[in-house]
């Protein structure tokens, strides 16, 4: 099983999705983002808007935002072929 979560770390990395070259890093404190930044900026890491343009959660927001705009106009044409 995969522990992300250790308390007294500064930062941890694992692998989340079935994608063997990509992991995910949680950063808890100030030294575990100055560690991050310091790895990027010298090219031992490169972060997932580097890679695709913008991170992923940011395109799933928009997808998810989409569906629920289309799920509140199908319910607003239901509710008005109801009255």
């Amino acid at each position: 099983m995969l522990r992300l979560l250790r308390e007294f770390s500064d930062l941890s990395v694992g692998r989340v999705g079935p994608d063997e070259m990509f992991e995910t890093t949680v950063v808890r404190t100030d030294r575990g983002e100055q560690i991050v930044d310091q790895a990027t900026r010298d090219g031992f890491l490169m972060t997932s808007a580097e890679i695709y343009g913008q991170p992923e959660f940011v395109v799933e927001e928009r997808r998810a935002k989409i569906l629920l705009e289309a799920m509140v106009e199908i319910k607003k044409q239901l509710t008005r072929n109801l009255r």
